[in-house]
């Protein structure tokens, strides 16, 4: 895919940069990634992973996790793109703190290839983000699942419902609780809008991190109580600590 008159001529007023290191990069590049860190990336597909979430894990077991063999999910499957470490956990960091697109535009680009890749054959009616966690009025409202959920669909060429989740009731920040305390946290903590828009549909639900995976399979319960047919998850990294 050529990269467009367009970017080429901003790419060329605004160098580009990869958004892993910071290398400077050519105007002609299509995603801000250099070499070096697209062969040394912590890809989640160099590993072996569980059928359902996503996780990786160890050579010579199941199928599945341990966690998702004792547990029956709301979500048929889950990817990720990336392991939530090291250069990959900066640039989602970044990216979360500055909403800087051009992070938001390679992220989506590596989660709609994990989409190809992992969810092949599977047609999707429609892509959801999950809702941010409300915030107090003075704070960023940057919904940066959002902006990764619309770059997606418009990768894959799938219409994005725009608010179709919200949060029903206040949470606690997420990654300042323990496992438990995580499920407790956000059970029944969301809602669907519009039951019509999602009744039926096969959906692509998006988030930047997987930690616990207790916001996407609550996301996914919603969905499901308004009629959902099945709901998929893909993220751009996935945590390995709480799963």
């Amino acid at each position: 895919m050529n990269i467009g008159i367009g970017n080429l001529i901003l790419n060329l007023i605004y160098p580009p940069r990869c958004i892993f290191c910071g290398t400077r990069l050519s105007p002609k590049v299509r995603i801000a990634v250099c070499d070096k860190c697209s062969n040394n990336l912590p890809y989640c597909k160099a590993y072996k992973r569980c059928k359902s979430c996503g996780i990786p894990i160890a050579q010579g077991t199941g199928d599945k996790c341990k966690r998702c063999y004792i547990s029956r999910r709301n979500i048929t499957r889950s990817t990720s793109t990336f392991v939530y470490v090291d250069n990959a956990r900066s640039a989602i960091i970044k990216f979360k703190r500055s909403a800087n697109s051009s992070y938001g535009r390679v992220l989506s680009f590596y989660i709609a290839g994990m989409v190809k890749s992992d969810f092949k054959g599977v047609e999707f009616d429609a892509v959801v983000s999950v809702p941010p966690r409300k915030k107090p009025i003075t704070k960023d409202k940057f919904d940066q699942a959002a902006f990764l959920a619309k770059e997606v669909s418009l990768r894959l060429g799938i219409p994005y419902i725009s608010n179709a989740l919200y949060q029903a009731r206040h949470i606690k920040k997420q990654s300042s609780l323990s496992f438990n305390a995580r499920l407790e946290n956000v059970k029944n903590a969301f809602s669907v809008k519009k039951q019509s828009a999602v009744g039926g549909k096969t959906i692509l639900l998006i988030d930047d991190v997987r930690t616990s995976g207790a916001t996407l399979e609550e996301c996914a319960k919603a969905l499901k109580a308004s009629g959902a047919y099945k709901i998929y998850s893909a993220t751009a990294a996935i945590s390995i600590i709480g799963n």
